[in-house]
């Protein structure tokens, strides 16, 4: 439950990561029985004796992070330093002690009054928690949060160690992520709205994966093994707990029936990332300023009549570039730590979208708002889509599954 913080005293501790969990996630071991059922079959008998010992995660194991929740009111008295922009809009509050830093980024729609991200440092400057808000700001009304994203990371690695998402005040998921070092990573997930958890895990280096499922009260529902090298997939179903049947099915390459092919279609060409090839900082054009002196934006006029934009952060960091020819044609590369997002108006007035992700992947969507359409494709790092999906109103929806050579193997 979300609790309003109005209090200068709950003020001085938002920049602590409320509610983490720090112990290791709590493994109950249980051997899956062996169904007695007269009417499995060989293989599904074999199935159930080979069935090894599950870890069985509950609600009590994955417990979700405590957001910071931040009235009006508070958000005037939280302590820091307050930079504003070159509009005199409150940007963001810096507040620094021995224990770390809390930044705080406010929305640009209700810059006094709603709060759109917290990052949280340690003493020695490592990132180790974000807050992400969306906000709903009606004239006249206070903000309302409608979505958080919390996540917790390492500070020795940087690596995603747990997420929790809250919807209308209430958490929907979390997520603890767990990193062996035989390269194994196993993500553990509770669903709050019915209950059920489960465990995924992947094999980085052998292209094997493995998701578990749980009901509300933590029997097994089911146990799927992919193996991507073999285009092969076991499933099986249990019922109380109870082993009751087993499939397997190879996919092999299919033929396209469906008209549609990803690599064929230039509005899902990748976008290439912007690779910076010069001093963002010494740009020339008009310039506009923080009010603790630091750089906020560079403005440039093209030859063509254009307009390029590069926007930085408080920390000096840039954030973006804008390039606009005209109303109709506009792009806008947004850099982050772990990708570098390019935004596109299209000819036919749709948005793409391209993802560049630092391992070399790849995720293009293309959207059209007035028509009701969207398509959308992954890339692997080779170049080659992974899956590809489309949906328009009155039509059926088309997703569509790829090997390691880029050949389908199933289509829904």
């Amino acid at each position: 439950m979300i609790n309003s913080v109005n209090s200068l005293p709950m003020v001085n501790n938002v920049g602590m990561p409320n509610g983490l969990n720090t112990n290791p996630i709590q493994q109950n071991q249980a051997n899956v029985p062996i169904n007695n059922n007269t009417t499995l079959n060989g293989m599904n008998a074999l199935a159930s004796y080979n069935t090894p010992a599950i870890s069985k995660p509950t609600a009590k194991n994955v417990q979700p992070l405590l957001p910071t929740i931040l009235q009006p009111e508070a958000i005037k008295v939280i302590k820091g330093e307050r930079i504003y922009n070159s509009m005199g809009e409150l940007d963001t509050i810096i507040d620094k002690t021995e224990k770390g830093t809390v930044v705080y980024k406010m929305d640009i729609q209700a810059p006094n009054d709603a709060i759109s991200k917290i990052e949280t440092y340690d003493e020695s400057g490592h990132l180790i928690q974000t807050q992400e808000n969306m906000n709903t700001i009606e004239e006249g009304k206070l903000p309302k949060l409608s979505f958080i994203e919390l996540v917790k990371y390492s500070p020795e690695t940087g690596k995603e160690l747990s997420k929790t998402v809250y919807e209308n005040g209430k958490p929907t998921v979390s997520i603890d992520n767990v990193y062996e070092p035989n390269g194994v990573v196993k993500e553990y997930v509770v669903n709050f709205e019915n209950n059920t958890s489960s465990i995924t895990e992947t094999y980085e280096n052998q292209n094997i994966g493995r998701k578990i499922d749980f009901d509300k009260n933590g029997n097994i529902t089911s146990i799927v093994t992919k193996n991507n090298n073999q285009h092969s997939k076991e499933h099986l179903q249990f019922l109380n707990g109870v082993l009751a049947s087993r499939t397997v099915k190879t996919k092999t390459p299919i033929p396209n029936a469906t008209g549609k092919n990803p690599m064929n279609d230039k509005d899902l060409t990748p976008a290439q990332p912007y690779i910076l090839g010069y001093n963002p900082k010494q740009v020339q054009g008009e310039k506009t300023y923080y009010s603790n002196g630091a750089l906020e934006s560079i403005s440039t006029l093209t030859e063509n009549g254009g307009m390029v934009l590069h926007r930085f952060n408080v920390n000096g960091d840039l954030v973006a570039i804008l390039e606009q020819q005209d109303i109709n044609n506009a792009k806008t590369i947004t850099f982050s730590p772990d990708n570098q997002m390019i935004s596109e108006s299209l000819a036919d007035g749709s948005e793409k979208l391209t993802v560049n992700f630092d391992d070399g992947s790849k995720e293009v969507t293309v959207m059209n708002y007035k028509n009701g359409f969207e398509k959308n494709v992954k890339y692997s790092k080779e170049g080659l889509p992974v899956t590809y999906f489309e949906r328009s109103e009155g039509q059926n929806e088309v997703f569509m599954e790829f090997d390691k050579q880029g050949n389908i193997i199933n289509i829904l």
